[in-house]
């Protein structure tokens, strides 16, 4: 089966891709917040330090937990570092097993070998490309500590089924929603789901502070243990009340700088409108990609997308696969047949540190012949009829 017919091969290749906007977008209202505060830091150097947790990332924080609608939040430097505190405010040690999605960014191995855990990969749904709760019940051991369930591109996994799974074992569940700030699963934000969650403020993502994350939990015990465990003592011996928690130096120094703070409270209000605006263009993109070959992942009616990128299933043949992706990549199209490419059970480095593991189906099924993704469509705000029709035409092989 060919990826495109000839006619349509002449047809597009005569066409050029309208630009996509710029992203991350600057408005004016954050270069404003940014002068300002250093205007302030001027006049007040110590400003700029924020080792307690006050001052603006404090507000920060105040806001952004009010934005996802959860108790706690805690600002930090970046996503990974969001990921560490949660593995380390679960518990999770030497001989400890975290279940995590064999589809996925695999930088969070790196903590788990790091605290001498074991990763214990299961397989997803295709349907949301989340963890697969059948393959996740497989896999559980009495020596499970942490699952951790990865809401990819933007698409909300099912962790309410995850979670009575967890409570049998006393494992925390951890949502990896470093793309996916502002999805819902149901009428819950992703976030809010289970005992933690983690996002990241990347300049390619949905709240782009240039680098940045944060760590939200309804669970005191959490939120302290994480303050001790990622943040100076000063903070500590400041908000943890818990006893058993004392400040010391032994810390990560994962507090977030003042100025991604300033940045993050400058953009908080635009969310909702870019959410609405790129809700649009996408569900515009996936209505005309009226195609036999590549279809959309999108949620289920019940759920919303938090789109950052549009995971596609290509359903031709495996071996035109490459060849469809190499026609659009010569037209502008930012396409490829990733981002995963290799299921991490299956990387020569993660087999030599913990063995095979057992098969993952449906990641090795999409890697090596179905996944396909459209990047850079997180800057898909305004009025993009025309780049979306484009963009559509040349994903249906017109």
């Amino acid at each position: 089966m060919n990826a495109m017919t000839p006619s349509a091969t002449r047809t597009s290749a005569a066409m050029t891709m309208p630009s996509f906007p710029v992203w991350p977008p600057v408005p004016d209202e954050v270069t404003d917040a940014v002068t300002d505060a250093l205007h302030i830091a001027h006049s007040d150097p110590a400003w700029l330090g924020a080792l307690d947790g006050c001052g603006v990332v404090g507000e920060f924080e105040t806001e952004f937990a009010r934005f996802v609608g959860i108790r706690h939040a805690l600002a930090l430097n970046s996503g990974a570092s969001a990921l560490h505190l949660a593995l380390l405010a679960a518990g999770v040690g030497p001989g400890d097993e975290v279940i995590l999605s064999a589809y996925g960014w695999g930088q969070v191995l790196v903590f788990i070998d790091a605290l001498d855990a074991v990763p214990v990969f299961a397989d997803i749904s295709l349907d949301n490309l989340g963890l697969d709760p059948a393959s996740v019940a497989a896999k559980l051991t009495p020596r499970t500590r942490a699952i951790i369930v990865t809401h990819f591109a933007g698409l909300p996994a099912d962790v309410e089924s995850l979670l009575p799974m967890a409570e049998t074992v006393g494992a925390t569940v951890i949502e990896d929603c470093a793309g996916a700030l502002g999805a819902r699963w149901v009428e819950h934000a992703v976030g809010t789901i289970g005992h933690i969650g983690v996002f990241s403020f990347g300049s390619r993502k949905h709240l782009p502070c240039g680098e940045g994350g944060a760590l939200v939990t309804g669970d005191e015990g959490i939120w302290q243990r994480a303050i001790v465990a990622g943040q100076h003592p000063d903070r500590s011996a400041l908000q943890v009340s818990d006893p058993r928690l004392h400040p010391t130096e032994c810390f990560w120094p994962y507090r977030m700088h003042p100025l991604a703070a300033v940045m993050g409270r400058a953009l908080l209000p635009f969310l909702p409108r870019w959410a609405d605006e790129r809700n649009t263009n996408h569900r515009d993109l996936c209505n005309g990609l009226l195609s036999q070959l590549v279809h959309p992942v999108t949620a289920s009616s019940k759920d919303e997308c938090a789109w950052g990128g549009l995971a596609l299933t290509w359903r031709g043949e495996a071996s035109a696969r490459m060849h469809f992706v190499q026609q659009l990549q010569e037209r502008g199209v930012p396409i490829s047949c990733g981002p995963v490419g290799v299921p991490l059970h299956r990387r020569p480095e993660i087999v030599r540190r913990w063995g095979i593991q057992a098969a993952c189906a449906n990641a090795e099924a999409r890697c090596d012949g179905q996944e396909l993704y459209l990047r850079q469509t997180i800057a898909l705000i305004g009025e993009q009829k025309e780049l979306v029709a484009n963009l559509a035409g040349f994903l249906a092989g017109r």
